[in-house]
């Protein structure tokens, strides 16, 4: 997306949310987007954009559009915490009564079970276990979101330096 382009999506979240950008933070705020945003497809960010004025009662953050926008060019869809545990619970339960069908369980609920030690971690069921596992689950969410969604490294230049734009 152009910088222009961007500007366009910042001011068109902000009227949709009704609000406004302060004028005097107006250059800072589109810089800030622009960081986060700019390096993908505009079409693809204005239709996340219109399914997050149907959907979110909050104003969105870049980093929701930028991790909305990458899931839908790689088709990726990261279950929930919860729905990690059911998936996990049900590859424990099949395995334990012989009755594997094959059905898979998601790529990180497979690393998070590698984590907790392997096909060891199927006696996992306790509550505190599902603490456990959630927690090492997210943990590694948050690790592999952060290669997934990552920005490009860039110097910030400070506003009013001669390099700003």
């Amino acid at each position: 997306m152009s910088k222009d382009e961007c500007i366009e999506v910042v001011e068109r979240i902000y009227a949709s949310w009704n609000q406004q950008v302060s004028p005097m933070q107006k250059k800072l705020v589109y810089r800030s987007w622009w960081r986060i945003l700019g390096d993908l497809d505009n079409q693809i960010v204005h239709e996340i954009i219109d399914a997050l004025v149907i959907e979110a009662g909050y104003m969105p953050r870049p980093g929701e559009i930028r991790r909305r926008t990458i899931n839908r060019i790689h088709g990726i869809r990261i279950p929930s915490a919860m729905e990690a545990w059911q998936q996990f619970r049900e590859a424990a339960d099949a395995s334990a009564s012989g009755s594997y069908e094959g059905r898979g369980v998601h790529e990180m609920v497979a690393v998070t079970v590698k984590a907790l030690g392997g096909t060891r971690a199927y006696s996992l069921h306790t509550n505190g276990d599902r603490e456990q596992f959630i927690h090492e689950y997210t943990n590694k969410v948050s690790e592999y979101e952060a290669t997934l969604y990552g920005v490009e490294s860039q110097e910030w230049t400070p506003l009013g330096s001669p390099n700003s734009n």
